[in-house]
């Protein structure tokens, strides 16, 4: 057996002391992950809500750089701080295939159901399946539904209602939050998180697929030459993964970050969190971009670089 590993110079070194590098290398990475992307969030987050929300309509309670800080797993623990999700009744609205349905399920609560407007039946098959073999079985339901009609859910039912990539595509976020309201017990959680907003860089799930100076398409082109744009994207593909499928069924709520929260205020709900990523790719863009007067003249500068938000309200 050989048990040298050769390195791209040549050299080679034992390959124990490679599994070791790997493996330092990680721990590394873990560690950067766990203690100094959080405080780097922090420090950037005082620095851009200084320059870009000082006389806003609103204040964020972070602000980020990039998509890093904005994942699942982060949301859930952000959520659980608020709400204690172990045996508590969770709502996923607009669960899609389900993939993200885990991330509620290890916090061992009493129920989860996800709805979306799409059929995923085969999908939702193979999860319930996985979980009928765990310790949690039967927790966890599926059903197709229009969440601003969900008459068939009891009154003040759920203690947590969360939702990811789905206010954007909601034609009446206000139907929504009315029911959403009707079904949380008094002192449940609703949580979201949404994006690309409309008004941003690639606000229509296709602009900027090409070219970073095409992100704002949606909103320069007439319909005619929009068209023949997203065309050149090559075959529809029909499902969520392809941006046209939105643009061709009209899921997008067209609401500027303000009249989001502004329908959950007037439902009832009361701010816990509030936290906006600026897309780097919008700031890049407008720096030097020959429309960006007519963008201004138009739109708001926060409603041109915000790409999406993420709110925890409670009833």
């Amino acid at each position: 057996m050989n048990n040298y590993k050769y390195l791209p110079s040549g050299d080679k070194t034992p390959i124990g002391l490679v599994y070791l590098d790997n493996n330092l290398i990680e721990i590394i990475k873990i560690n950067v992950r766990i203690y100094l992307y959080p405080i780097f969030n922090i420090l950037i987050s005082i620095f851009l809500t200084k320059k870009y929300f000082k006389n806003y309509y609103y204040k964020p309670d972070l602000c980020l750089i990039s998509q890093r800080g904005n994942d699942y797993e982060t949301h859930r623990k952000r959520v659980n701080n608020f709400i204690d999700l172990q045996n508590s009744k969770i709502l996923v609205a607009g669960c899609g295939t389900a993939s993200d349905i885990y991330s509620w399920y290890k916090y061992k609560p009493k129920e989860i159901l996800g709805l979306d407007w799409f059929n995923y039946e085969k999908a939702w098959k193979l999860w319930n399946e996985k979980y009928q073999n765990s310790s949690n079985k039967n927790i966890v339901k599926f059903a197709q539904a229009d969440i601003s009609d969900i008459n068939f859910i009891d009154d003040e039912y759920f203690d947590v209602i969360g939702s990811d990539a789905v206010f954007e595509h909601v034609a009446d976020l206000n139907s929504v939050v009315s029911e959403f309201h009707r079904i949380l017990k008094f002192g449940g959680i609703l949580y979201a998180t949404y994006g690309p907003l409309w008004y941003a860089w690639g606000g229509d799930h296709i602009s900027g697929y090409d070219s970073i100076n095409n992100g704002y398409n949606h909103l320069l082109l007439n319909e005619e030459d929009y068209l023949m744009y997203i065309s050149k994207m090559g075959d529809f593909l029909h499902n969520e993964n392809d941006g046209r499928t939105w643009i061709k069924n009209n899921m997008f709520s067209y609401l500027r970050q303000t009249e989001y929260i502004n329908i959950l205020e007037k439902h009832g709900f009361k701010k816990e969190f509030i936290s906006v990523i600026i897309d780097k790719r919008a700031l890049k863009c407008l720096s030097d971009f020959k429309h960006r007067e007519k963008l201004l003249n138009r739109y708001e500068l926060n409603d041109l670089i915000v790409c999406a938000m993420t709110i925890i309200y409670r009833k």
